[in-house]
């Protein structure tokens, strides 16, 4: 089932702190705040990232379309961990 978007609300402090939060890390690593490392080191602190935010703010910047394949099957691969199929 698809969500309508135009329904769904999400909190606009924690969209602002989250963004806070990845450009202070994108800083102390020195990457650019788009950079997987950022994610992955925003992750680790944080135990995860929400689910809905997850979705309307992380998959649009990490994960943008032009960049990414979303009408396929692809393999999930974690670091450190084992490859895990769709």
């Amino acid at each position: 089932m698809r969500v309508d978007l135009k329904k769904k609300m999400i909190n606009g402090y924690e969209v602002g702190k989250l963004l806070a939060n990845l450009h202070k890390i994108s800083k102390e690593l020195d990457k650019p705040f788009d950079a997987p490392e950022v994610l992955l080191a925003y992750s680790e602190q944080n135990n995860g990232v929400n689910e809905e935010l997850s979705i309307y703010v992380i998959h649009p910047i990490y994960f943008p379309p032009e960049d990414c394949s979303y009408d396929k099957n692809e393999l999930i691969i974690y670091p450190n961990n084992p490859v895990s199929p769709l």
